[in-house]
């Protein structure tokens, strides 16, 4: 009965109503028109940038070679440590050496096969 009472009181819009008005407000600034480039700065806005960002993305990287050392200098790899931390059931010890847990500072600074190589 409620729904009913403030669906009566609700007024109905007519053809002689002035336009409808819009605008786009990002930051609490008003703009005049939609930006794409402003709305993404908004949803994504940049951070600091890394010392190590121009060691990875260059003019004439490999883009495959940029991604795979973009996401161990994140610490991203999927070494036998992460996927068991994620509820893999498995053996953590390195791939290679099997002496030390394998993870990216394992695998590329401390494992006696991948210093040999």
């Amino acid at each position: 009965m409620d729904l009913q009472i403030h669906l009566s009181s609700v007024r109905i819009p007519q053809l002689s109503d002035p336009d409808d008005e819009y605008y786009w407000c990002v930051n609490d600034v008003e703009l005049d028109k939609f930006s794409t480039k402003h709305t993404w700065e908004f949803l994504r806005p940049r951070g600091p940038v890394q010392d190590w960002t121009t060691t990875v993305w260059f003019k004439g990287s490999v883009p495959r070679h940029a991604f795979h050392f973009w996401v161990t200098q994140l610490d991203r790899l999927p070494t036998r440590t992460r996927l068991a931390s994620w509820g893999l059931p498995i053996d953590q010890s390195c791939c290679l050496c099997g002496n030390a847990l394998e993870n990216r500072d394992h695998l590329f600074l401390r494992c006696e096969v991948s210093q040999y190589l």
